[in-house]
């Protein structure tokens, strides 16, 4: 069986700071692309972040989440996820509730986005350590520093360009 697409996009928000907006539209661009088959958006950013910056028009069908870092780590309860519901309202879980959401084992992660303070290769380690196969397309991220990209080689996480997304449509939900 095929596993479901979830992409991770960090630091959406952040990214006019950081002169994002060729960013943002390559990331539209990602997740409307029918390669990837995009099932569930994750827009990671500061609870704090004042700028709100909209990623465009995003193809029906796509379940989008917020998720709202108040801590440093992503499987944290005081971080929030923010849910839509179907009658207009808005569901809030505790962050450490994220595979709620999106289960291992029927979900392949996809990160990308700005690298916020050097949290996404710790991000990606900790949901690896929890089962979730994934990779990090690393032409559509801003890393923090050039550390966050080698501390991704160091905890083994798998590294593709956008044009190598393909890889979890070959995959089944083997363990590895």
């Amino acid at each position: 069986m095929q596993k479901k697409v979830a992409l991770f996009v960090f630091g959406i928000d952040d990214s006019i700071q950081n002169n994002g907006d060729e960013l943002c539209k390559n990331i539209t661009s990602l997740i409307n692309s029918s390669e990837l088959n995009l099932d569930t958006l994750i827009l990671v950013n500061n609870s704090n972040t004042k700028v709100k910056y909209s990623l465009g028009k995003i193809n029906s069908g796509i379940k989008v989440v917020d998720f709202n870092l108040r801590s440093a780590g992503l499987y944290s309860s005081e971080n929030l996820i923010v849910l839509n519901t179907y009658d207009g309202n808005k569901q809030y879980l505790p962050g450490d509730n994220i595979d709620f959401i999106i289960n291992p084992e029927e979900y392949y992660i996809y990160l990308a986005g700005v690298d916020i303070k050097g949290m996404m290769p710790y991000a990606a380690r900790d949901l690896k350590a929890a089962g979730y196969s994934l990779s990090v397309i690393t032409d559509r991220c801003n890393f923090y520093t050039k550390m966050s990209e080698e501390r991704l080689k160091r905890f083994k996480i798998r590294t593709v360009s956008h044009t190598g997304i393909g890889y979890h449509s070959k995959n089944t939900n083997k363990k590895k």
